[in-house]
């Protein structure tokens, strides 16, 4: 079986199973060394891709409402540091447009509900700044409460936060919007990076706005904020500004670090004062962990910090971990399941992949023939996954292989990816040694109200 072993502190040998993610001590598995079978390359046909995406697929449609900004991130994807990304434009979304799209994954999501009754058609507005148009979103959720009332629609925007009038957050509030707002932390940490085309920071309208929300629609529970990091990133004082103002963190990550030049800037300085930073708040993350402590409330930076990194392992539901027989390896979503419609109408298979991957547009709906040969391409690279041991729990996704022309293996991931796998299973383990059940709560109740703001899955 494909299998590794591991130590923990204590001098307890375990096993871990790639094939049904379980973790056995050793002493209960024989063979575990042996190596599995050769496995038949896989090959994705266009119909098994058509076949798979109406009974799984289109679970989130993203609208580019426009690729105007009001701000310059120094970060920001589609700025300079990144090579293979459009720039700032004042292209906008139509409503014809935003029509089209909507009728196409409208209809695919009712062939699919009629599947699946659970389902929900899940909308996000992204940009750009979306409220720039706002015009438009406004118009497309009228339209789906029109002419899709018989369906449940989950609705989330993206936004700086720097557009949130008042009249706007009635609306997004009386719609049940997830309401995401990316803040960097306090106003030193976020106006470091989230300025205005004069170099201005945008912390003040940004706090300013959530603020409002707060007073005008007391206890609204779908209200989020996106946090980017950096190796100059405070992480103390980000922590004591989520945890003082009581602000919930859906989404946490570093700066990303493909096709771009943006981490050329950090000295060998930086990134040990950051990791020396990270290794104590995750000593503090596992030792609340054991005891219990109640200094894991939802709004502790040490939720999102670090419940990521273990929830595919505290949580993970084996069964939906099946992967389809022409896509067996990795974490990656097949394309077709997330859609990102940019301002003409293209399909991308997200919002983070370069736009040199199209799975379709608004006219023709999925292109399953493209979409198989982007899977084959992926699978070219990542047949040496036959053999690897952590299959089940490797993130390699399209995005994270795209570059300009073509879908590769970005280098040192594999080696890299293993390291990391294995040291955060010895340490979850550790900790289970502890106390048994010390991920049970916290992590499961910080994913269940991620899911709840933001409208994804929540494991």
């Amino acid at each position: 079986m494909k299998s590794f072993t591991f130590s923990t502190a204590r001098g307890n040998t375990y096993v871990y199973n790639d094939k049904n993610g379980f973790i056995f001590p050793a002493g209960q598995v024989r063979d575990y060394h042996a190596c599995p079978a050769p496995e038949k390359k896989p090959e994705a046909l266009p119909g098994q891709v058509q076949d798979y995406l109406l009974t799984k697929g289109y679970y989130q449609l993203i609208l580019e409402t426009t690729q105007r900004c009001n701000l310059r991130c120094r970060y920001c994807y589609y700025g300079d540091y990144y090579k293979s990304t459009r720039n700032h434009s004042s292209d906008s979304m139509k409503f014809s447009t935003a029509r089209k799209v909507l009728d196409d994954y409208m209809t695919h999501y009712r062939t699919i509900r009629n599947k699946n009754p659970f389902r929900k058609a899940n909308i996000s507005f992204q940009g750009g700044e979306p409220l720039i148009n706002y015009g438009l979103l406004k118009e497309t959720v009228n339209y789906c409460s029109q002419i899709y009332g018989d369906c449940e629609v989950n609705y989330t925007v993206t936004t700086n936060g720097v557009l949130l009038y008042d009249d706007i957050l009635d609306y997004l509030t009386d719609h049940n919007f997830g309401i995401i707002v990316s803040l960097d932390g306090d106003k030193p940490g976020h106006d470091r990076n989230r300025i205005r085309e004069d170099g201005s920071g945008s912390f003040d309208q940004a706090f300013q706005a959530i603020e409002r929300l707060r007073k005008r629609h007391p206890g609204y529970h779908r209200l989020g904020i996106s946090v980017r990091l950096d190796y100059l990133s405070d992480l103390d004082a980000l922590d004591a500004f989520v945890t003082e103002n009581k602000l919930f963190v859906t989404d946490l990550s570093m700066v990303s670090p493909g096709e771009t030049d943006y981490y050329r800037q950090f000295s060998p300085e930086d990134k040990l004062r950051f990791y020396r930073q990270l290794s104590r708040l995750r000593e503090q993350y596992f030792q609340a962990a054991k005891e219990g402590s109640v200094s894991l409330h939802r709004c502790s930076l040490l939720l999102p910090l670090f419940s990521s990194g273990y929830e595919m392992f505290a949580c993970h539901p084996v069964m939906q971990e099946m992967r389809p027989s022409f896509f067996p390896y990795t974490g990656s979503c097949i394309p077709g399941e997330k859609i990102f419609a940019s301002v003409d109408g293209t399909y991308h298979m997200c919002e983070k992949i370069s736009s040199h991957f199209p799975i379709g547009d608004a006219e023709h709906g999925l292109d399953y023939r493209k979409i198989a040969g982007y899977i084959n391409q992926f699978n070219s690279f990542a047949g040496r996954c036959s053999d690897c041991r952590i299959t089940r729990f490797c993130s390699l996704c399209m995005a994270q292989a795209a570059d300009h022309t073509a879908l590769s293996l970005p280098s040192a991931y594999c080696r890299d990816k293993k390291a990391c796998v294995k040291d955060t299973l010895t340490l979850y383990t550790e900790c289970l040694e502890e106390s048994p059940c010390a991920f049970d709560r916290f992590t499961r109740e910080y994913l269940e109200e991620r899911s709840r703001i933001t409208g994804s899955l929540p494991y």
